[in-house]
């Protein structure tokens, strides 16, 4: 990755046309940028990188207790805009980062891990489902997500942090990879 999440300086398409080749020079591998969950439209140099990065942090309800199959069909709106807007690059792509909080309503705003109160190891699992009932059959251009996150710091902030650790969320991925 040749960045993440840089979505003040994204629009500088000269700069990072220049920092692009300045890498290729001494890297000869795949390169990357990771943008955020609402920024993919905004960069308009994709076609100086090899594959596209995106973190998955998208809204999917306005509620606090959402069934999986409200959060499956959020993701496949979902999934339908975001192949649409992807596929027109025709690099490969994947989810450089996406998680859940173990909280009420963390579907309403994944990335605020701050604000809810109420610990629920529930949605985050169920919110892990949906992403995978949705993304299970993809177009060849998608590569797959990386979780955000496996480690835990042992102490009870993990209760309600993203670690899926010895959660249910865990035994939710590990089903969806034996498949």
């Amino acid at each position: 990755l040749i960045g993440s999440e840089f979505s003040s300086l994204e629009k500088e398409e000269k700069q990072w046309r220049e920092v692009i080749a300045g890498v290729r020079r001494r890297f000869g591998g795949t390169l990357s940028y990771s943008a955020n969950w609402d920024h993919l439209e905004t960069i308009k140099w994709w076609d100086a990188i090899d594959s596209i990065g995106m973190t998955g942090y998208h809204t999917l309800t306005k509620k606090d207790d959402p069934t999986v199959d409200e959060l499956t069909d959020a993701w496949r709106k979902l999934k339908a805009e975001l192949v649409a807007i992807l596929e027109k690059t025709k690099k490969p792509y994947f989810f450089s980062e996406m998680g859940y909080a173990s909280l009420d309503g963390i579907n309403k705003n994944p990335w605020d891990y701050v604000s809810p109160d109420v610990v629920d190891q529930k949605e985050q699992a169920d919110c892990y489902e949906a992403w995978f009932r949705a993304w299970q059959k993809s177009p060849n251009n998608f590569r797959g997500a990386f979780f955000y996150t496996w480690w835990r710091n042992d102490d009870d902030k993990d209760k309600r942090q993203y670690t899926v650790y010895g959660k249910p969320a865990a035994q939710i991925i590990k089903k969806w990879y034996k498949k």
